[in-house]
């Protein structure tokens, strides 16, 4: 007579290593076609824009600025803040989707009102929807 034993063996460990690894690419990559359409929509032109259009990036430099962020679940997507600011000043992603008022910091103290320029947020309507795909394609490379 043949005996035969079963045993079963999870591998939920590994599994839920593969789907946070998915997770933080598929981010990423998120991220980075945000931030990439971004630097697009952006010219290099002296002077400032008009309030609708996007921001002028003043250098090649200056398209350089815009960076993301992951941590955990999340991504933050922007320039960074303005060379010679400190805690006085509002983050410049947000001075210019929505406006508003910076002291500018040396000798002479004064304030600088920008105003309104959103394009971050039109960058991501416009990419609205690609992104889901994206995420979901990123996920599937890795479990998949």
């Amino acid at each position: 007579m043949l005996k035969t034993t079963a045993r079963t063996v999870n591998f939920f460990k590994q599994l839920r290593v593969r789907v946070k690894r998915a997770k933080r690419d598929a981010i990423y990559s998120v991220c980075g076609l945000i931030r990439r359409d971004a630097i697009n929509r952006l010219r290099v032109r002296p002077g400032s824009s008009r309030s609708p259009a996007a921001p002028h990036a003043h250098t090649k430099g200056g398209l350089r600025v815009i960076d993301f962020h992951v941590s955990g679940n999340t991504g933050i997507i922007g320039p960074r803040k303005f060379p010679s600011s400190n805690t006085f000043n509002k983050p410049v992603t947000a001075i210019h989707e929505f406006g508003g008022q910076v002291f500018t910091i040396g000798r002479i103290f004064r304030p600088v009102v920008y105003p309104k320029r959103p394009y971050m947020s039109k960058t991501v309507e416009k990419l609205g929807p690609k992104l889901p795909r994206q995420y979901s394609v990123q996920m599937g490379r890795i479990l998949g």
